[in-house]
């Protein structure tokens, strides 16, 4: 086996940007890839782990996300886009089942991890590099753990990427970027450092939060520090241990379609006033057989009740045609707030789109800054899934204004049956 394989750099301008371009062979302990939406910071991440496979031989690189079955839809993706842009498929064994790739003239290879249990890490041997998606959804432990694991003789150099939208200025990676120095670097991008980025997508989803609101314009727009304020949820989520069995006495699902966007579908386990929410979908580019796949697949039920983005009443006959219990959502915002609000709302650690959106989920401000009647249309997906399932399946018993603190469930079986409260 080779000691080195060489690899010409020159090639690779044409598929890599401009402000990535000086990260490669960068040595940095801690590499902080920072930006807002569209900025190319994960594809820069997986060029970097790829290229550092195909250079220096004996790799074992983990790239991680804290939900395990999100790494297909992104690190895995994102990589498998990669080797193909280098034009090298068939220098790489792909492995489907446990989700890892083998550079064949070296052996060095790159293997997907969920980080859903934290004690799967320390059955994790030989790290050499590690890359965290989405680093935002880690605790700081979780990153303090990958820097204990990657330790002893490696090839090249260790380093963990961190690549994310920096959404809270009290986060533990805002704090972790203010070190930066001679072990930790810190790299800011927007939209504007991708020249790969569609016009469609700047169009239609990023410009559109300029507009819409300052916060989410700062974020995902300037990819600079959010500061949050008027949240519309006023509670956060109850993030509880999640039980065994879940005192469920009615199961409901919201589905949120999109395309650029995020489809969403939410899984709404009632016992109220508490609610155990399970985010079943979160991906981008689904065409409709796609979605109906995924639900199949992931053994959504057929006989509980789906309630669907009415706006979209095409794509959800499909879904009645597929054979699933699906009906239009009443989309009343301020009155399915309302209802959100008196509800006691549990999540998984695991949903970790639904509860990024429940902690940066805001009114808009008027021109002084005072919170108005709307929300903001960004980064809403899943909790307008709940919104969704929730007001539509218990509107009948709603009163303006009113919160919910006790319901008698019965037989509930369908949208907009008359539910009669507790006394």
């Amino acid at each position: 086996m080779s000691k080195s394989i060489p690899i010409d750099l020159t090639r690779l301008r044409a598929v890599v940007n401009d402000a990535y371009w000086p990260l490669f062979g960068d040595k940095t302990r801690t590499l902080m890839l920072c930006g807002g939406a569209g900025s190319g910071k994960s594809r820069s991440a997986a060029q970097n782990v790829t290229l550092r496979c195909m250079r220096e031989p004996g790799h074992h690189i983990g790239a991680f996300r804290k939900v395990g079955k999100w790494l297909k839809p992104t690190c895995w993706s994102a990589l498998n886009a990669t080797i193909s842009q280098f034009g090298v498929d068939a220098l790489w064994k792909r492995n489907l089942t446990e989700l890892s790739l083998t550079y064949l003239p070296n052996g060095s290879y790159i293997r997907c991890y969920g980080l859903d249990d934290p004690q799967k890490i320390k059955s994790i041997e030989g790290l050499s590099t590690v890359w965290m998606e989405e680093a935002t959804d880690f605790t700081r432990k979780d990153y303090m753990q990958m820097n204990l694991r990657i330790r002893g003789k490696t090839p090249g150099h260790k380093q963990i990427i961190l690549s994310f939208n920096p959404i809270d200025i009290n986060h533990w990676l805002k704090k972790l970027s203010d070190q930066a120095g001679d072990r930790i670097k810190f790299v800011r991008t927007t939209f504007h450092d991708n020249r790969f980025l569609d016009e469609e997508y700047i169009r239609d989803v990023v410009l559109p939060m300029k507009e819409e609101d300052e916060y989410f314009w700062r974020v995902y727009g300037l990819g600079e520090w959010g500061v949050v304020g008027n949240l519309v949820l006023r509670r956060p989520l109850i993030m509880d241990a999640w039980p065994d069995e879940v005192p469920s006495q009615q199961v409901v699902y919201g589905l949120d379609f999109g395309y650029n966007n995020p489809t969403a579908l939410v899984r709404c386990d009632i016992n109220a006033p508490d609610v155990w929410l399970t985010e079943e979908i979160y991906e981008s580019r689904l065409t409709n057989q796609d979605l109906i796949d995924m639900m199949i697949k992931q053994g959504i039920s057929k006989q509980a009740p789906i309630y669907a983005d009415s706006a979209e009443p095409d794509r959800a006959e499909e879904l009645r045609v597929a054979g699933f219990n699906v009906y239009a959502a009443d989309k009343a915002v301020t009155a399915g707030l309302t209802l959100l609000n008196g509800l006691r709302l549990r999540s998984r650690n695991e949903n970790s789109n639904l509860n990024t959106e429940a902690s940066t989920y805001k009114w808009k401000e008027d021109a002084d800054g005072n919170p108005t009647d709307d929300p903001v249309k960004a980064k809403d997906h899943a909790i307008d899934c709940c919104r969704y399932a929730l007001y539509t399946h218990l509107r009948d018993r709603i009163e303006a204004g009113d919160q919910v603190t006790t319901i008698d469930f019965g037989s509930l079986s369908g949208p907009g049956e008359l539910l009669r409260p507790l006394v």
